[in-house]
């Protein structure tokens, strides 16, 4: 129905609809009636997830949604897989989380043995081998954003690092324990041990209290070896930036020269030393493009400079100095980069 407004000793009454009752209130002259604020749609699954919050608080309990409480428990597993520093030592780690769903727990770990004869409220599971392992913690992994960590490894690169050059990889046995306390309170234990690769192939098992590192039978090396060298085969399609040695090892010969190149571009020159003055800059001129791959080419350079040679990629000592560089502008309009496209 339409707003009555009806001019009454210099004022304007208005009558304004509240739960299908109209009231009367009095507008000074020239106001305009107040524009009724929008209110906001609350879903019918809003609804619900309200309604059982508030009966969860009456019986003590919290709800916590299973993606959030997935995140949070990726993200704990992952920043405890660090290199050897302070008490990450050992290559261990302990994880506790609150509150953590049940129904979520037993989904997570259903792949796991279950062990038998715990007490109430307590159940355990374990992994004793590396299928089990790459099982759940490949499928928990796939929460992790940044896609770092795939299948039962996790790709490590300091902000400061160009490329990864270290993995880590959790190893049998894992241990995962969920507890019912008669408080109602509820506790997701988790306890597993990782080992460190790096590019060149150098594996580092934990190390135990006297800090040397445990016994690996060979099997479990070479289990561990392919393991990590399948996952990181998967962290390269996933676009992660792994360091020559890695793309070297997965038989990418021309990947890993880009990887190389780029970074030994990225170290650049040392800085001028105190009251030296600086060189001119040096002109390089481009001989040839050799190869291209993925936005960067190979530019073979004129002339040649001794020390040009700590900028080697490919070649001998002595012989024309090739280098990978990523496509520029100035480089695209050069003559040797027109007559590598015009080919």
């Amino acid at each position: 129905m339409c707003r009555l407004i009806a001019r009454v000793a210099g004022a304007i009454l208005a009558t304004e609809p509240t739960d299908n009752v109209r009231t009367l209130r009095v507008l000074k002259v020239g106001e305009k009636p107040a524009e009724p604020i929008p209110q906001a749609i609350v879903t019918a699954k809003e609804r619900q997830v309200e309604e059982l919050r508030l009966k969860a608080k009456e019986l003590g309990f919290f709800i916590v949604p299973s993606t959030g409480a997935m995140e949070l428990l990726v993200d704990k597993i992952a920043t405890s897989m660090r290199t050897r520093e302070g008490k990450h030592i050992y290559q261990s780690a302990a994880i506790i989380l609150k509150n953590f769903p049940q129904e979520l727990a037993i989904d997570l770990f259903s792949q796991a043995e279950e062990v038998q004869g715990t007490k109430v409220g307590t159940t355990t599971w374990r992994m004793p081998d590396m299928t089990t392992v790459t099982n759940v913690f490949g499928y928990i992994f796939k929460a992790r954003r940044d896609g770092t960590c795939v299948g039962a490894t996790r790709a490590i690169k300091k902000p400061s690092e160009l490329f990864v050059r270290v993995l880590a990889t959790i190893m049998p046995t894992v241990e995962v324990s969920f507890v019912k306390s008669r408080g109602g309170v509820i506790t997701l234990y988790v306890n597993f041990m990782y080992m460190l690769i790096d590019h060149s192939g150098t594996l580092h098992a934990p190390k135990d209290a006297n800090r040397n590192e445990i016994a690996l039978s060979q099997a479990m090396v070479t289990e561990l070896r392919q393991r990590a060298l399948r996952d990181v085969e998967e962290l390269g399609r996933r676009g992660v930036p792994l360091s020559g040695g890695w793309w070297r090892q997965l038989g990418e010969i021309n990947k890993a020269q880009v990887a190389e190149a780029h970074e030994q571009n990225a170290q650049g020159q040392p800085p001028p030393q105190k009251g030296k003055k600086r060189k001119a800059k040096e002109v390089f001129e481009v001989e040839a493009i050799v190869e291209e791959e993925k936005g960067w080419v190979l530019v073979r350079w004129a002339g040649y400079q001794p020390s040009w040679e700590a900028w080697r990629t490919t070649g001998a000592v002595g012989s024309p100095v090739e280098t990978w560089e990523k496509i520029s502008p100035m480089l695209q309009n050069t003559e040797a980069m027109i007559a590598w496209r015009a080919s």
